[in-house]
């Protein structure tokens, strides 16, 4: 919101953010154009799912599995759930689903670590936002 709320701040009547301290061909700010505004819309402007968290169950009688959960998207048609192996992705679509929970029991092993990222999408498949990465450790032993 504090950026966003900068930017406004800073346009003028013709719609451009002048630098007068920056020498450069147009004399605007780093990512202050009407473009940059739109790229940054996903971080900045879009409300997204801030509270995603999730469970490790080690193998025993069933896999190993990862239950996780999260509040709802009032915009949001579906969720995508994402999985990496390391922080920071990349991160690979294990599926999606239309209510707040998800459980993972694919290629799991006990005391893995996993990354997940959430992502809400619309009605036409358009992704909305992605939700902050969380870990998530599988027990090292089922008992």
């Amino acid at each position: 919101d504090g950026v966003a709320r900068w930017l406004v701040g800073q346009q003028n009547a013709t719609g451009y953010w002048y630098n007068t301290l920056e020498i450069n061909t147009t004399g605007q700010w780093p990512f202050s154009t009407g473009f940059a505004i739109i790229m940054l819309r996903r971080t900045v402007f879009t409300a997204c799912v801030t509270d995603l968290t999730g469970k490790g169950t080690a193998s025993g009688r069933a896999a190993a599995r990862v239950d996780l959960t999260w509040s709802a998207l009032s915009n949001a048609d579906h969720y995508t759930m994402l999985r990496g192996t390391t922080s920071g992705g990349p991160y690979a679509s294990l599926g999606s689903t239309t209510i707040t929970a998800f459980s993972d029991t694919s290629g799991l092993a006990n005391g893995g670590s996993y990354y997940y990222v959430l992502q809400p999408d619309n009605s036409s498949g358009g992704e909305i936002c992605q939700s902050p990465e969380i870990k998530v450790v599988v027990p090292a032993s089922g008992r």
